[in-house]
């Protein structure tokens, strides 16, 4: 098995949980919550009128919650399950979505129209196995003039070759120690 059907399994795996989890409150959705965050909602600004594609969109609830706020979607993702589910809250929502099952860069090759906001969200960038790839392709979707955001949070944790123990960035933070000294590296390259 590649690396896409290990990752599109996974997918199909977790929104099978997600769709039922409160965490993604799909009732709170429906009901009209929007589950895009002001950071989102003030570096992008108003979508209305506006092409938004929705790279690795898993279900669709930031896609359809752009859609509520007037913009045309397009959202694309690897699981055929989150695209199903992402189909079925746009008709059960009212809200028009059109939903793409397939890998970005696949998508990439295929893919003939531009868009005015290329939107990547939360989590989604640690899953690609080549993040300049992913950026060509962001930047082939984009209209002239366009804008492309990715909310993204890193957590990463470095391992010590010192204590053999995994240390959190915040605790380099905190401890003022050289990097280089803290995980035994006493010359970087």
């Amino acid at each position: 098995m590649d690396f896409f059907e290990i990752n599109r399994h996974s997918w199909d795996s977790r929104t099978r949980i997600h769709v039922k989890s409160e965490f993604y409150n799909i009732d709170g959705f429906l009901s009209g919550k929007s589950t895009l965050n002001e950071v989102e909602l003030s570096d992008i600004g108003s979508v209305s009128g506006k092409s938004l594609l929705h790279l690795q969109c898993h279900f669709g609830l930031d896609t359809l919650s752009w859609a509520r706020l007037g913009a045309k979607v397009t959202g694309v993702d690897i699981s055929s399950i989150a695209i199903a589910e992402a189909q079925v809250l746009s008709d059960r929502s009212g809200l028009h979505g059109e939903f793409i099952c397939n890998d970005i860069y696949s998508f990439g090759e295929s893919n003939n129209k531009e868009f005015d906001v290329v939107f990547t969200s939360y989590g989604a960038l640690c899953w690609l196995p080549d993040i300049e790839r992913w950026a060509s392709v962001v930047a082939q979707c984009l209209k002239p003039g366009g804008l492309s955001t990715s909310q993204n949070f890193i957590h990463f944790m470095i391992f010590s070759l010192v204590t053999h123990t995994f240390i959190e960035p915040i605790q380099i933070l905190k401890s003022r120690v050289p990097i280089q000294r803290m995980i035994g590296v006493t010359s970087l390259p």
